[in-house]
């Protein structure tokens, strides 16, 4: 019974997202990104997928959701509450190459100090979260490290970022 239950998980995560090696596209959204051979994928079937590196810091979310008719910096000022106890560091619209296929695009940075209770020390949680919307549909695409595993984590990371578009 286990083995079914875990070969059907299996079938619908397949079925809502195409694999190419390392390569992450929707079958529904127009959307590809790449992640490298030693992250982890986790899928949740509702066009959410996150990729993990292993070190419970380092994440990439990808999430889409309807664009209401707004821009990318609409979208973003929406989501502002999220990160209500976070530092806003920048925020720029996205021009040419960098609105990765999108109509319109916007990147925002964020980063507020934690307890590292296995280090005993405090570290610095960096958040960039590039918002995209082509059509009617945003694609959130966001980043999450820490001071600690930036020298560790930047080549991969930059990777997955330029890797992400909306075809």
């Amino acid at each position: 019974m286990k083995k079914f239950l875990l070969a059907v998980l299996l079938w619908s995560c397949f079925a809502l997202a195409e694999w190419n090696g390392n390569r992450y596209s929707d079958s529904k959204y127009p959307v590809t990104f790449e992640i490298p051979g030693s992250w982890k994928i986790l899928l949740d079937g509702q066009h959410r997928a996150t990729a993990m590196r292993g070190d419970e810091i380092t994440a990439v979310d990808f999430n889409i959701q309807p664009a209401n008719k707004r821009s990318a910096e609409d979208v973003a000022r929406d989501r502002l509450r999220a990160y209500d106890s976070w530092r806003y560091l920048a925020g720029a619209q996205l021009n040419g190459n960098e609105r990765k296929g999108a109509d319109s695009a916007f990147n925002v940075m964020y980063n507020r100090s934690v307890f590292q209770r296995s280090t005993a020390r405090a570290a610095l949680v960096i958040v960039q979260e590039g918002y995209f919307v082509k059509g009617d549909m945003a694609y959130i695409f966001t980043i999450t490290t820490d001071s600690t595993t930036w020298n560790d984590t930047k080549r991969d990371i930059l990777q997955i970022w330029n890797s992400f578009k909306v075809n």
